[in-house]
Protein backbone atom coordinates (compact mmCIF):
# COMPACT_ATOMS: atom_id res chain seq x y z
CA UNK A 1 0.00 0.00 0.00
CA UNK A 2 1.40 3.44 -0.94
CA UNK A 3 1.74 6.35 1.49
CA UNK A 4 -1.58 7.97 0.47
CA UNK A 5 -3.35 4.65 0.98
CA UNK A 6 -1.89 4.33 4.47
CA UNK A 7 -2.97 7.86 5.33
CA UNK A 8 -6.52 7.17 4.13
CA UNK A 9 -6.61 3.95 6.12
CA UNK A 10 -5.51 5.76 9.30
CA UNK A 11 -7.95 8.60 8.57
CA UNK A 12 -10.79 6.05 8.40
CA UNK A 13 -9.55 4.63 11.69
CA UNK A 14 -9.77 8.11 13.26
CA UNK A 15 -13.35 8.41 11.95
CA UNK A 16 -14.31 5.15 13.59
CA UNK A 17 -12.47 5.55 16.89
CA UNK A 18 -13.64 9.11 17.46
CA UNK A 19 -17.20 7.93 16.92
CA UNK A 20 -16.67 5.30 19.59
CA UNK A 21 -15.45 8.03 21.94
CA UNK A 22 -18.85 9.75 21.91
CA UNK A 23 -21.19 9.13 24.84
CA UNK A 24 -23.82 7.69 22.52
CA UNK A 25 -21.97 4.77 20.96
CA UNK A 26 -24.52 4.65 18.12
CA UNK A 27 -23.79 8.15 16.86
CA UNK A 28 -22.21 8.35 13.40
CA UNK A 29 -18.42 8.13 13.44
CA UNK A 30 -16.64 11.39 12.68
CA UNK A 31 -13.12 12.70 12.20
CA UNK A 32 -12.26 14.92 15.15
CA UNK A 33 -14.80 16.96 17.08
CA UNK A 34 -18.21 17.71 15.59
CA UNK A 35 -19.18 21.31 14.80
CA UNK A 36 -21.04 21.86 18.06
CA UNK A 37 -18.17 20.49 20.16
CA UNK A 38 -15.45 22.31 18.26
CA UNK A 39 -17.24 25.64 18.67
CA UNK A 40 -17.87 25.01 22.38
CA UNK A 41 -14.29 24.07 23.20
CA UNK A 42 -12.86 26.83 20.99
CA UNK A 43 -14.94 29.31 22.98
CA UNK A 44 -13.59 27.78 26.19
CA UNK A 45 -10.00 28.10 24.98
CA UNK A 46 -10.50 31.75 24.09
CA UNK A 47 -12.44 32.74 27.22
CA UNK A 48 -10.15 30.90 29.66
CA UNK A 49 -7.11 32.19 27.79
CA UNK A 50 -8.32 35.77 28.19
CA UNK A 51 -9.15 35.32 31.88
CA UNK A 52 -5.79 33.68 32.57
CA UNK A 53 -3.88 36.31 30.62
CA UNK A 54 -5.34 39.13 32.72
CA UNK A 55 -4.40 37.58 36.09
CA UNK A 56 -1.49 39.55 37.67
CA UNK A 57 1.87 37.79 37.51
CA UNK A 58 4.30 37.07 39.00
CA UNK A 59 2.94 36.50 42.49
CA UNK A 60 4.40 34.32 45.26
CA UNK A 61 4.48 30.75 43.88
CA UNK A 62 2.14 32.02 41.14
CA UNK A 63 -0.73 31.46 43.56
CA UNK A 64 -3.25 33.62 41.67
CA UNK A 65 -2.80 31.84 38.34
CA UNK A 66 -2.55 28.41 39.97
CA UNK A 67 -5.75 29.11 41.91
CA UNK A 68 -7.52 29.89 38.63
CA UNK A 69 -6.35 26.60 37.10
CA UNK A 70 -7.25 24.58 40.19
CA UNK A 71 -10.75 26.09 40.41
CA UNK A 72 -11.43 25.42 36.72
CA UNK A 73 -10.35 21.80 37.11
CA UNK A 74 -12.63 21.43 40.13
CA UNK A 75 -15.52 22.95 38.16
CA UNK A 76 -15.01 20.31 35.47
CA UNK A 77 -15.42 17.61 38.13
CA UNK A 78 -11.86 16.66 39.08
CA UNK A 79 -11.59 15.73 42.75
CA UNK A 80 -7.99 14.51 42.80
CA UNK A 81 -6.00 17.62 41.88
CA UNK A 82 -2.30 17.29 42.61
CA UNK A 83 -1.08 20.82 43.42
CA UNK A 84 2.58 20.93 44.41
CA UNK A 85 2.91 24.52 45.59
CA UNK A 86 5.41 26.53 43.58
CA UNK A 87 6.05 23.69 41.14
CA UNK A 88 3.05 22.25 39.28
CA UNK A 89 -0.60 21.25 39.13
CA UNK A 90 -1.58 17.85 37.70
CA UNK A 91 -4.72 15.88 36.96
CA UNK A 92 -4.96 12.45 35.38
CA UNK A 93 -7.52 10.60 33.27
CA UNK A 94 -7.23 6.85 33.88
CA UNK A 95 -7.38 4.20 31.18
CA UNK A 96 -10.39 1.87 31.16
CA UNK A 97 -8.18 -0.94 32.48
CA UNK A 98 -5.03 -0.68 34.58
CA UNK A 99 -1.85 0.26 32.73
CA UNK A 100 1.35 2.03 33.70
CA UNK A 101 1.64 3.73 30.29
CA UNK A 102 0.84 7.44 30.22
CA UNK A 103 0.88 10.29 27.75
CA UNK A 104 1.93 13.55 29.40
CA UNK A 105 0.29 16.70 28.03
CA UNK A 106 2.04 19.63 29.64
CA UNK A 107 2.32 23.38 29.41
CA UNK A 108 3.97 26.10 31.43
CA UNK A 109 2.81 29.11 33.42
CA UNK A 110 5.12 31.80 32.04
CA UNK A 111 5.55 34.86 34.24
CA UNK A 112 7.74 37.30 32.33
CA UNK A 113 5.29 39.39 30.30
CA UNK A 114 2.35 40.53 32.40
CA UNK A 115 1.32 44.19 32.09
CA UNK A 116 -1.79 45.64 33.79
CA UNK A 117 -2.65 47.50 30.58
CA UNK A 118 -1.08 45.57 27.70
CA UNK A 119 -2.25 42.16 28.97
CA UNK A 120 -5.91 43.21 28.68
CA UNK A 121 -7.14 41.26 25.66
CA UNK A 122 -9.01 42.81 22.74
CA UNK A 123 -11.00 40.77 20.20
CA UNK A 124 -10.86 42.34 16.76
CA UNK A 125 -11.14 41.13 13.14
CA UNK A 126 -10.80 37.44 14.02
CA UNK A 127 -7.85 38.07 16.33
CA UNK A 128 -7.30 38.01 20.08
CA UNK A 129 -4.70 40.69 20.87
CA UNK A 130 -2.79 41.06 24.12
CA UNK A 131 0.67 40.76 25.61
CA UNK A 132 1.14 37.27 27.07
CA UNK A 133 -1.36 35.41 24.90
CA UNK A 134 1.33 33.72 22.84
CA UNK A 135 3.44 32.81 25.88
CA UNK A 136 1.57 30.96 27.09
CA UNK A 137 -2.03 31.76 27.98
CA UNK A 138 -3.58 29.92 25.04
CA UNK A 139 -1.45 26.85 25.77
CA UNK A 140 -2.78 26.90 29.34
CA UNK A 141 -6.42 27.28 28.28
CA UNK A 142 -6.04 24.50 25.70
CA UNK A 143 -4.75 22.12 28.36
CA UNK A 144 -7.78 23.08 30.48
CA UNK A 145 -10.12 22.46 27.54
CA UNK A 146 -8.75 18.96 27.03
CA UNK A 147 -8.95 18.24 30.74
CA UNK A 148 -12.64 19.14 30.52
CA UNK A 149 -13.14 17.17 27.31
CA UNK A 150 -11.62 13.92 28.54
CA UNK A 151 -13.63 13.99 31.76
CA UNK A 152 -17.02 15.21 30.54
CA UNK A 153 -17.14 13.20 27.31
CA UNK A 154 -16.51 9.97 29.27
CA UNK A 155 -13.86 8.79 26.85
CA UNK A 156 -12.54 5.26 27.30
CA UNK A 157 -8.77 5.28 26.92
CA UNK A 158 -6.39 2.39 26.45
CA UNK A 159 -3.67 4.36 28.23
CA UNK A 160 -3.58 7.05 30.89
CA UNK A 161 -3.40 10.74 30.11
CA UNK A 162 -1.75 13.15 32.54
CA UNK A 163 -2.29 16.89 32.16
CA UNK A 164 0.39 18.99 33.81
CA UNK A 165 0.75 22.73 34.39
CA UNK A 166 4.32 23.58 35.42
CA UNK A 167 5.55 26.87 36.85
CA UNK A 168 8.54 28.47 35.10
CA UNK A 169 9.75 25.18 33.66
CA UNK A 170 12.69 26.71 31.82
CA UNK A 171 16.50 26.69 31.83
CA UNK A 172 16.71 29.95 33.80
CA UNK A 173 14.96 28.18 36.69
CA UNK A 174 16.96 24.97 36.12
CA UNK A 175 13.77 23.14 35.12
CA UNK A 176 13.05 22.72 38.84
CA UNK A 177 9.33 22.10 38.46
CA UNK A 178 9.72 19.39 35.80
CA UNK A 179 12.74 17.97 37.60
CA UNK A 180 10.63 17.50 40.75
CA UNK A 181 7.75 16.02 38.77
CA UNK A 182 9.85 13.47 36.89
CA UNK A 183 11.62 12.34 40.04
CA UNK A 184 8.23 10.95 41.11
CA UNK A 185 6.67 9.99 37.78
CA UNK A 186 9.39 9.30 35.20
CA UNK A 187 8.78 5.53 34.93
CA UNK A 188 5.09 5.90 34.11
CA UNK A 189 5.47 8.35 31.20
CA UNK A 190 6.34 6.95 27.81
CA UNK A 191 5.72 10.04 25.67
CA UNK A 192 4.84 13.72 26.03
CA UNK A 193 3.40 16.72 24.20
CA UNK A 194 4.27 20.30 25.17
CA UNK A 195 1.43 22.70 24.35
CA UNK A 196 2.43 26.16 23.22
CA UNK A 197 0.17 28.96 22.01
CA UNK A 198 1.37 29.61 18.45
CA UNK A 199 3.37 28.13 15.55
CA UNK A 200 0.77 25.47 14.79
CA UNK A 201 2.56 24.32 11.63
CA UNK A 202 5.91 23.68 13.36
CA UNK A 203 6.48 20.33 15.07
CA UNK A 204 9.13 20.98 17.69
CA UNK A 205 11.39 17.93 17.73
CA UNK A 206 15.08 18.61 17.19
CA UNK A 207 17.17 20.01 19.99
CA UNK A 208 20.60 21.59 20.33
CA UNK A 209 22.90 21.93 23.24
CA UNK A 210 22.89 25.58 24.17
CA UNK A 211 24.22 28.32 26.41
CA UNK A 212 22.20 31.40 27.24
CA UNK A 213 24.37 34.40 28.11
CA UNK A 214 23.77 37.87 29.43
CA UNK A 215 26.30 40.63 28.74
CA UNK A 216 26.12 43.77 30.87
CA UNK A 217 28.16 46.73 29.70
CA UNK A 218 29.27 49.80 31.65
CA UNK A 219 31.37 52.78 30.54
CA UNK A 220 32.41 55.82 32.60
CA UNK A 221 29.56 58.20 33.37
CA UNK A 222 29.22 61.45 31.48
CA UNK A 223 26.90 64.41 32.00
CA UNK A 224 27.49 65.73 28.49
CA UNK A 225 25.55 64.22 25.61
CA UNK A 226 28.33 65.38 23.24
CA UNK A 227 31.27 63.02 23.76
CA UNK A 228 33.36 63.22 20.62
CA UNK A 229 35.80 60.35 20.23
CA UNK A 230 34.23 58.24 22.98
CA UNK A 231 32.43 54.97 22.43
CA UNK A 232 28.93 54.82 23.83
CA UNK A 233 27.41 51.62 25.15
CA UNK A 234 25.49 51.36 21.88
CA UNK A 235 28.71 51.63 19.86
CA UNK A 236 30.35 48.85 21.88
CA UNK A 237 27.35 46.53 21.72
CA UNK A 238 27.15 47.08 17.96
CA UNK A 239 30.85 46.15 17.62
CA UNK A 240 30.28 43.00 19.68
CA UNK A 241 27.25 42.01 17.59
CA UNK A 242 29.11 42.64 14.33
CA UNK A 243 32.21 40.71 15.39
CA UNK A 244 30.27 37.71 16.71
CA UNK A 245 28.12 37.67 13.59
CA UNK A 246 31.20 37.25 11.41
CA UNK A 247 32.64 34.22 13.20
CA UNK A 248 32.51 30.92 11.30
CA UNK A 249 31.70 28.41 14.02
CA UNK A 250 32.05 25.14 12.09
CA UNK A 251 32.00 23.82 8.55
CA UNK A 252 28.85 21.73 9.07
CA UNK A 253 26.67 24.62 10.21
CA UNK A 254 25.68 22.72 13.36
CA UNK A 255 26.97 25.50 15.64
CA UNK A 256 25.49 28.98 15.53
CA UNK A 257 24.72 32.05 17.60
CA UNK A 258 21.59 34.13 18.07
CA UNK A 259 21.63 37.64 19.50
CA UNK A 260 18.21 37.63 21.15
CA UNK A 261 17.95 41.05 22.76
CA UNK A 262 19.90 44.32 22.97
CA UNK A 263 19.09 47.40 24.97
CA UNK A 264 21.12 50.51 25.85
CA UNK A 265 20.66 54.13 26.85
CA UNK A 266 17.69 55.91 28.41
CA UNK A 267 16.69 58.27 25.60
CA UNK A 268 17.22 61.74 24.12
CA UNK A 269 19.64 64.08 25.86
CA UNK A 270 21.63 61.32 27.58
CA UNK A 271 24.92 59.70 26.54
CA UNK A 272 24.45 55.87 26.66
CA UNK A 273 26.74 54.60 29.43
CA UNK A 274 25.12 51.22 30.08
CA UNK A 275 23.68 48.41 28.03
CA UNK A 276 22.59 44.81 28.02
CA UNK A 277 22.83 42.04 25.46
CA UNK A 278 21.26 38.58 25.66
CA UNK A 279 22.51 35.89 23.33
CA UNK A 280 22.41 32.13 22.92
CA UNK A 281 24.83 29.65 21.40
CA UNK A 282 23.59 26.38 19.84
CA UNK A 283 25.45 23.25 18.79
CA UNK A 284 24.93 19.54 18.22
CA UNK A 285 28.43 18.88 19.50
CA UNK A 286 29.06 19.56 23.18
CA UNK A 287 32.80 20.12 22.71
CA UNK A 288 32.19 22.66 19.94
CA UNK A 289 29.57 24.29 22.13
CA UNK A 290 32.10 24.74 24.93
CA UNK A 291 34.70 26.05 22.46
CA UNK A 292 32.16 28.53 21.04
CA UNK A 293 31.43 29.81 24.55
CA UNK A 294 35.14 30.46 25.10
CA UNK A 295 35.37 32.31 21.77
CA UNK A 296 32.35 34.48 22.60
CA UNK A 297 33.71 35.40 26.04
CA UNK A 298 37.15 36.19 24.63
CA UNK A 299 35.70 38.33 21.82
CA UNK A 300 33.59 40.36 24.23
CA UNK A 301 36.49 40.89 26.65
CA UNK A 302 38.79 42.08 23.86
CA UNK A 303 36.28 44.56 22.44
CA UNK A 304 35.45 45.90 25.90
CA UNK A 305 39.10 46.43 26.78
CA UNK A 306 39.77 48.18 23.46
CA UNK A 307 36.74 50.42 24.05
CA UNK A 308 37.68 51.39 27.62
CA UNK A 309 34.58 49.87 29.20
CA UNK A 310 33.64 47.03 31.52
CA UNK A 311 31.77 43.99 30.30
CA UNK A 312 30.43 41.17 32.49
CA UNK A 313 29.36 37.92 30.85
CA UNK A 314 27.00 35.71 32.87
CA UNK A 315 25.97 32.20 31.83
CA UNK A 316 22.23 32.14 32.48
CA UNK A 317 21.73 28.48 31.58
CA UNK A 318 23.37 25.48 29.96
CA UNK A 319 21.71 22.50 28.26
CA UNK A 320 23.88 19.69 26.83
CA UNK A 321 23.07 18.07 23.50
CA UNK A 322 21.67 14.54 23.45
CA UNK A 323 20.96 12.27 20.48
CA UNK A 324 17.35 11.35 19.69
CA UNK A 325 16.23 7.82 20.53
CA UNK A 326 14.45 5.30 18.30
CA UNK A 327 11.33 5.70 20.43
CA UNK A 328 11.45 9.46 19.75
CA UNK A 329 11.61 8.81 16.03
CA UNK A 330 8.63 6.49 16.31
CA UNK A 331 6.64 9.11 18.20
CA UNK A 332 7.51 11.74 15.59
CA UNK A 333 6.05 9.42 12.94
CA UNK A 334 2.75 9.27 14.84
CA UNK A 335 2.76 13.08 15.10
CA UNK A 336 3.40 13.66 11.39
CA UNK A 337 0.67 11.13 10.55
CA UNK A 338 -1.78 13.20 12.62
CA UNK A 339 -0.77 16.39 10.76
CA UNK A 340 -1.23 14.64 7.42
CA UNK A 341 -4.63 13.26 8.43
CA UNK A 342 -5.76 16.77 9.34
CA UNK A 343 -4.18 18.06 6.08
CA UNK A 344 -2.09 20.65 7.94
CA UNK A 345 1.21 21.61 6.24
CA UNK A 346 4.10 21.29 8.68
CA UNK A 347 7.81 21.54 9.14
CA UNK A 348 9.86 19.69 11.76
CA UNK A 349 11.87 22.23 13.71
CA UNK A 350 13.51 23.00 17.01
CA UNK A 351 11.72 21.89 20.16
CA UNK A 352 10.59 24.48 22.71
CA UNK A 353 13.02 25.09 25.57
CA UNK A 354 10.28 24.12 28.04
CA UNK A 355 10.36 20.56 26.65
CA UNK A 356 14.13 19.99 26.50
CA UNK A 357 14.47 18.62 30.04
CA UNK A 358 11.83 16.00 29.22
CA UNK A 359 13.69 15.14 26.01
CA UNK A 360 17.01 14.85 27.83
CA UNK A 361 15.38 12.31 30.15
CA UNK A 362 14.90 10.14 27.02
CA UNK A 363 11.14 10.56 26.95
CA UNK A 364 9.78 10.89 23.39
CA UNK A 365 8.42 14.44 23.27
CA UNK A 366 7.33 17.05 20.75
CA UNK A 367 6.17 20.63 21.15
CA UNK A 368 3.37 22.15 19.11
CA UNK A 369 1.35 25.35 19.04
CA UNK A 370 -2.42 25.16 19.21
CA UNK A 371 -3.02 28.25 17.03
CA UNK A 372 -1.52 30.55 14.46
CA UNK A 373 -0.50 34.03 15.49
CA UNK A 374 2.43 36.35 15.86
CA UNK A 375 4.66 37.71 18.56
CA UNK A 376 6.66 40.83 17.79
CA UNK A 377 8.42 43.51 19.78
CA UNK A 378 5.26 45.62 19.83
CA UNK A 379 2.33 43.19 19.84
CA UNK A 380 1.06 39.65 20.29
CA UNK A 381 -2.03 38.15 18.73
CA UNK A 382 -3.78 34.86 17.98
CA UNK A 383 -5.97 34.07 14.97
CA UNK A 384 -9.00 32.69 16.81
CA UNK A 385 -10.31 30.50 13.96
CA UNK A 386 -7.02 28.58 13.88
CA UNK A 387 -7.77 27.23 17.37
CA UNK A 388 -10.42 24.93 15.87
CA UNK A 389 -7.83 23.33 13.61
CA UNK A 390 -5.43 22.98 16.53
CA UNK A 391 -7.99 21.23 18.74
CA UNK A 392 -8.82 18.67 16.04
CA UNK A 393 -5.12 18.15 15.38
CA UNK A 394 -4.34 17.47 19.03
CA UNK A 395 -7.31 15.12 19.39
CA UNK A 396 -6.22 13.17 16.29
CA UNK A 397 -2.72 12.83 17.69
CA UNK A 398 -3.99 11.64 21.08
CA UNK A 399 -6.32 9.10 19.50
CA UNK A 400 -3.56 7.78 17.27
CA UNK A 401 -1.13 7.59 20.20
CA UNK A 402 -3.79 5.93 22.36
CA UNK A 403 -4.05 3.03 19.91
CA UNK A 404 -0.59 2.71 18.42
CA UNK A 405 2.22 4.25 20.47
CA UNK A 406 3.63 2.44 23.47
CA UNK A 407 2.19 -0.96 22.57
CA UNK A 408 4.36 -3.61 21.01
Amino acid sequence: MDKNGLIMEKRNFIHTLTGLFKRNRHEPAQRGLDVEDINKYTDHVISDGILFNEIPSPTENEELRCDFISKRLAEFGYTDINWEEGSYIEVAVAARTYTSESLLIFTDIETDEYSPIDSLVKLRNGMAIGIGLTSNSIGISTALAFAEFFLKEEIELEKNIRILFTINNNPEHNYNSMRKYLELNRDSINSAIYLGSISQSIIGYYSYGNYRLQVSLTIPESDDVINRGRNSAIDVLAKIAFQLGNISWDMQGDTFLNIAHVTAGIGYGHFPTGGLMELEIFSRDNERLKHALEMVEATIRTIAEDSDCEANVTVQSYIPYKEVTQESQRFLKAVTDAYEMQMIPFTVGQIENNAIYVKNNEIPVISCGIADGRRTYQEEFIYTDSIKTGLNLLLSLIILWNKEFGSE
